[in-house]
């Protein structure tokens, strides 16, 4: 039996700069007829059996989108942050597909980052998108702008774009970022709302807002909206109201003892009356 290299699709390929396949090896057996009449002269016909060898990972051409590298020259070595093996993943959010880089979606956070090098990765194709459940389309539009220009004063300092920022920067562990856009918020002009500042603190886990924002509330000079008590709830509404009445005895506490201390305001001696101590609220 002989053996014979067919390599003329190799070599079409190599033409055209693709060498993605091996040779075809063919195997000529003698002592089996064939149907097919050889064009050559043999004294018996041969059949022809085209075997395409196994390939192996040190026959395998690189892929354009592998990420696993190439072996080092000797002397070299791989920068730790800036040699970036990079590939595109495709993530499917609210039934719209997006397709970016890996390496800007994992540099901010380790959970996206386990994510996206677990022992089973998807994302390479669309029909196998990584699906981001709890994101909104339009959070994760403005988390990969904030992750595009990290130049400051590039993406948008609008606070609804701010707001949408922390809501998915908390779920998917971007802490640098959340940082960023609570710090944007506290000086964004108009002010938020002290009202909107509790809701959102509560809504997002933002502590720092909390204390600032409830004294200015029980400062104010009128009590709580039906509005404003629907947006806070029961809960945080009876906290305020607590507040309020502690703030209340103190003030009134405070009037009774200046009117006690000023003689302008002493009783005469047949009208004098006691003025009531107010108890301190529970």
């Amino acid at each position: 039996m002989s053996v014979i290299t067919y390599d003329s699709l190799s070599a079409r390929s190599a033409s055209s700069g693709h060498l993605d396949h091996d040779p075809i090896i063919i195997k000529c057996d003698p002592t089996r007829p064939s149907s097919i009449r050889s064009p050559s002269p043999c004294t018996q016909p041969r059949t022809f059996t085209a075997i395409i060898p196994p390939r192996t990972d040190s026959t395998r051409p690189p892929s354009a989108n592998s990420s696993v590298p190439a072996s080092l020259r000797a002397g070299t070595r791989r920068h730790p942050e800036f040699y970036i093996q990079d590939e595109m993943k495709v993530l499917e959010v609210e039934g719209t597909l997006f397709r970016v880089h890996r390496y800007i979606l994992e540099q901010h956070s380790d959970y996206v980052r386990d994510l996206l090098r677990s022992e089973t990765p998807r994302g390479a194709t669309e029909d196998d998108a990584i699906v981001l459940p709890a994101v909104s389309c339009s959070e994760f539009e403005c988390l990969l702008r904030s992750l595009h220009h990290r130049i400051p004063g590039v993406h948008s300092t609008a606070v609804c774009d701010l707001l949408s920022l922390v809501s998915i920067s908390m779920r998917l562990a971007y802490t640098k970022l959340r940082e960023h856009a609570i710090a944007q918020l506290e000086v964004s002009s108009p002010a938020l709302d002290p009202i909107e500042r509790i809701m959102l603190a509560e809504k997002h886990d933002v502590r720092q807002w909390l204390v600032p924002a409830y004294v200015e509330v029980c400062k104010r000079g009128h009590p709580l909206e039906d509005t404003e008590t629907g947006v806070l709830g029961h809960r945080t509404t009876t906290r305020i109201a607590r507040v309020r009445e502690r703030v209340l005895w103190h003030c009134v506490a405070g009037l009774t003892r200046m009117l006690r201390e000023d003689n302008l305001s002493a009783p005469k001696v047949d009208e004098e009356r006691t003025l009531p101590v107010l108890p301190p609220p529970q």
